[in-house]
């Protein structure tokens, strides 16, 4: 799906429609909490070199103010995230 997303999501453009974000970059946008789960599970999803186009839609979509205020804080979710993960492993040993 990212590889499909890289070649023909963006045709040089900022955002998925144009110079603006628009709701496709609002529907897509849930990879912002991926970065999350980088973090927590230790694996790069969205790799510059390999997804540079999506990578520049990343860094640019959540920069947008409404995201920004929008979006829980980063180390709160990670925090979060990784607690229902030691939760859940526990569960199953």
């Amino acid at each position: 799906m990212l590889q499909i997303v890289q070649e023909h999501g963006f045709s040089g453009k900022k955002y998925f429609n144009g110079e603006e974000a628009g709701m496709v970059d609002i529907a897509f946008g849930s990879i912002v909490y991926w970065n999350v789960n980088e973090n927590v599970l230790g694996v790069k999803l969205i790799e510059h070199h390999k997804f540079p186009s999506l990578h520049k839609w990343f860094q640019c979509f959540q920069e947008l103010p409404v995201i920004k205020e929008n979006v829980p804080d980063r180390d709160n979710m990670v925090a979060s995230v990784k607690h229902r993960r030691e939760t859940l492993e526990a569960s199953a040993a």
